[in-house]
């Protein structure tokens, strides 16, 4: 009785074609809930189906680290069907270790270049910090293995230019799947 009332105040407010026009709208989507929860229960099947295996990826940097250990955990504490971490960006420690800027100036001055003492200074920086950063890099791959308990995980290197062309794509393909790409042919 008191809804009775209430849909005769409205109609007489807004006129009997308003609440006709909201309640086909309302109608019209009884039969797309159904398909709704039919698509998301399909969906849950499929993330947890052996077919699906999830992958992490991370930079090495501590908050990217965080974030994947996070992640990890949650897809395992949910029994998501876990593959890998790819460990994105990971610099490589340059070859022949740390050298000091004597010995780089004594050759720069040998080979005749000009103010040797400052290219060596600049230059054994900038060895000292790329080795620095491989440094940090390893030890950000050792933090997550440990953090999780020894997943696997894959690294790719890190490039000197973003991917985005098809021979950038190729290189992290190979990192990611080696063999999986025949190498470019020499230039």
């Amino acid at each position: 009785m008191g809804s009775t009332m209430v849909l005769s105040l409205l109609e007489r407010l807004t006129g009997a074609q308003l609440l006709r026009d909201v309640a086909e709208f309302l109608a019209s989507f009884d039969g797309m809930y159904a398909g709704f929860r039919d698509r998301a229960e399909a969906v849950r099947v499929l993330l947890h189906s052996q077919r699906t295996s999830f992958v992490v990826v991370s930079g090495p940097a501590q908050e990217p680290i965080r974030e994947a250990v996070s992640l990890w955990r949650r897809l395992h504490q949910d029994d998501f069907p876990l593959g890998a971490i790819v460990l994105n960006r990971v610099h490589e420690l340059p070859a022949g270790g740390s050298v000091r800027a004597e010995v780089l100036e004594e050759a720069l001055a040998a080979a005749g270049a000009a103010d040797a003492a400052g290219l060596a200074a600049r230059a054994s920086a900038a060895l000292e910090e790329a080795r620095l950063q491989a440094l940090r890099d390893v030890d950000a791959l050792e933090g997550l293995r440990h953090a999780l308990g020894d997943p696997p995980i894959t690294t790719v290197r890190a490039l000197v230019r973003d991917p985005v062309e098809l021979e950038g794509l190729a290189r992290v393909t190979r990192e990611l799947l080696p063999g999986s790409l025949p190498a470019p042919a020499p230039a």
